[in-house]
């Protein structure tokens, strides 16, 4: 996989900056904020700048929070009345590679609900029974349908 990752903008119509985050995958990471997201129906326009590492994704994700004050963002954000916490120089190797596996496990969770969406969608050409799919990944189907935000009726 290439650490090529991606920092993203969203803006509203008045280009207000809604929210800033990061992907390695912009397709998949956006269907998740497009079902997860209580702001992606004010989105209008998005900006994406791409870096060659993770690393420097991430240091630039952090700084854009923390200087233009994404309406949305809660990571990274400044506490009011008290100033954000600096890690101490010894863990912050750790706590770098912690962000990069929340994200892309966020990813790889979006990827995955995309991806049962499409095996099991009741319209589309491949439809793959959810008891098959359930049994498969050792699920109840009440897990399969709420992974794919369908109802079980």
């Amino acid at each position: 996989m290439s650490d090529r990752t991606a920092v993203y903008r969203f803006f509203d119509a008045a280009d207000r900056l809604l929210y800033v985050g990061i992907t390695h995958d912009t397709r998949v990471r956006w269907a998740w904020h497009k079902g997860n997201a209580k702001w992606w129906t004010d989105q209008r326009r998005v900006a994406v700048t791409w870096f060659d590492s993770r690393d420097e994704a991430t240091a630039a994700e952090y700084r854009a929070i923390q200087d233009e004050a994404p309406l949305w963002n809660r990571a990274h954000t400044k506490a009011a009345g008290r100033a954000p916490y600096a890690p101490p120089d010894e863990v912050a190797a750790e706590i770098a590679e912690l962000v990069q596996l929340h994200h892309q496990r966020s990813d790889i969770e979006a990827e995955y609900r995309a991806g049962l969406a499409a095996l099991t969608d009741p319209d589309g050409e491949r439809r793959v029974p959810v008891a098959f799919l359930a049994e498969l990944l050792g699920v109840e189907r009440k897990t399969v349908y709420r992974h794919t935000g369908r109802s079980m009726t």
